[in-house]
């Protein structure tokens, strides 16, 4: 089954009565997440809501259409099980997914561990997002997953390092940048010595080929690069294991903003994208 992630304000000229939508905002403002659920709205697609209320809430209800309510009140980047777990349990009872609970549990408890081991009172010795943090924290950031698993979770952590850390930060995934990103890799040596990588891995998931081309990304890295680290997935199942990556990561970019001495919480460059745009 295909799907799309759509992130302006149109929704695909796809969309139509035979489509399913999910519109999902943890604030239930974000503007062009309302623009696009009302063209599909518009031609007759299924559409289900996920977050906390707001004008998303409104608007579907309006329309007769289901929407999933969350808690509200916190940060919405802390809210990725609350954003993520509805979505599942939704498309398992519609049989449009397997049931997951088995690798739900498995998750949990990974995360349980990993909460303990990445947590303040941790020290660095056996604490993986505080010695990434030492490592990375001199560099400009750089996240490397690969493609079909862990390229969202590259994703992620690049977002959180601007939310969380306050560092400009970049990602990409094997194999596709070595098709051109890696020729940068050549210009500029100067500037390549400000760069510090995380390379996300995961042996269960990689193929022959994919370790090979981890291998060789490595070596080439650490021959003109500043820094490079790897973080390899733990636990049990593949939810488990991209959301150890996704919980070290989290931790990880909290800790970089710690080094720095700034609080991790406040996201003010983002309340005044927010008020320009509504002038």
């Amino acid at each position: 089954m295909p799907i799309y992630l759509v992130q302006g304000y149109n929704a695909p000229a796809f969309v139509d009565q035979h489509s399913l939508v999910f519109a999902v905002s943890h604030s239930g403002k974000t503007e062009e997440i309302l623009s696009s659920v009302q063209q599909c709205l518009e031609r007759g697609a299924t559409v289900v809501g996920l977050g906390a209320g707001g004008p998303l809430r409104e608007r579907l209800k309006q329309a007769g259409a289901a929407y999933l309510a969350i808690p509200g009140g916190f940060m919405p980047r802390i809210a990725i099980g609350y954003l993520m777990m509805p979505l599942l349990t939704f498309l398992h009872r519609w049989g449009l997914a397997p049931d997951f609970r088995a690798e739900f549990e498995a998750a949990v408890a990974e995360m349980a561990r990993i909460g303990e081991e990445c947590r303040p009172e941790t020290p660095a010795a056996q604490n993986r997002a505080k010695q990434l943090a030492e490592a990375l924290a001199p560099y400009i950031p750089v996240i490397y997953g690969f493609a079909d698993h862990y390229d969202a979770v590259a994703w992620r952590i690049k977002n959180q390092l601007g939310e969380n850390g306050k560092y400009m930060a970049f990602w990409n995934t094997i194999p596709h940048l070595h098709h051109d990103e890696a020729v940068g890799w050549e210009m500029q040596p100067e500037l390549c010595r400000h760069l510090g990588f995380l390379l996300l891995r995961d042996p269960e998931a990689e193929s022959e080929k994919m370790k090979k081309r981890w291998e060789a990304t490595e070596e080439i890295l650490r021959q003109r690069m500043g820094r490079v680290e790897t973080l390899w997935a733990s636990g049990q199942g593949r939810l488990a294991r991209m959301l150890s990556l996704v919980m070290v990561g989290d931790f990880f970019t909290i800790y970089m903003a710690i080094r720095k001495g700034v609080d991790p919480t406040p996201v003010p460059i983002i309340d005044l994208f927010k008020a320009k745009v509504g002038q």
